[in-house]
């Protein structure tokens, strides 16, 4: 098993833990994160709680899961990244979130980018999988930007869902 703490220049990460139920809360019942990566849905406690133990889950069978990003100066929650799996059957996907006052600023594309070096460098995770919705032009454009390509569509809560994959190189 390998550390539970990923420090970069402009955060550090860390696994999904009990503690950070609260903040993890906020971010998700967020109109702006919950909008296309829960498709609108209102999350509660025991949603996130269960989250939290699958992806320790994953990590203890040496399977990527999930992190938290914070703010190295003010310990402020900048957003989420990692994998989870989703869709029937199930796929383990790259997902990734940051707190709205962040979007634009290029900290999506880096954390997705820092969790998917670590699962490649720490797992033996090959091809790395996402799905967005057409519309959600900024996570295109991330998933773009890190060499993913589509793979196919299916329909999803606002239209095509776009099916891609970086392939391991």
């Amino acid at each position: 098993m390998t550390s539970g703490t990923i420090h970069t220049p402009r955060a550090v990460l860390r696994r999904w833990t009990q503690t950070d139920v609260v903040a993890l809360l906020q971010l998700f019942q967020h109109p702006h994160t919950r909008r296309y990566l829960l498709d609108g849905a209102v999350v509660d406690h025991a949603w996130m709680a269960l989250e939290i133990a699958s992806s320790q889950q994953r990590f203890a069978q040496g399977i990527p899961g999930l992190w938290t990003a914070w703010q190295p100066q003010t310990n402020t929650l900048l957003g989420v990244a990692g994998f989870r799996p989703d869709h029937q059957p199930p796929v383990l996907e790259l997902i990734y979130a940051v707190a709205e006052q962040h979007t634009g600023t290029g900290l999506a594309t880096h954390l997705a980018q820092t969790v998917m070096a670590h699962a490649r460098q720490t797992t033996t995770l090959g091809d790395i999988h996402a799905a967005v919705d057409v519309v959600n032009v900024a996570s295109v454009a991330v998933l773009s930007k890190l060499g993913f390509v589509e793979t196919h569509r299916s329909p999803g809560a606002f239209g095509d869902m776009l099916h891609l994959v970086a392939r391991a190189r």
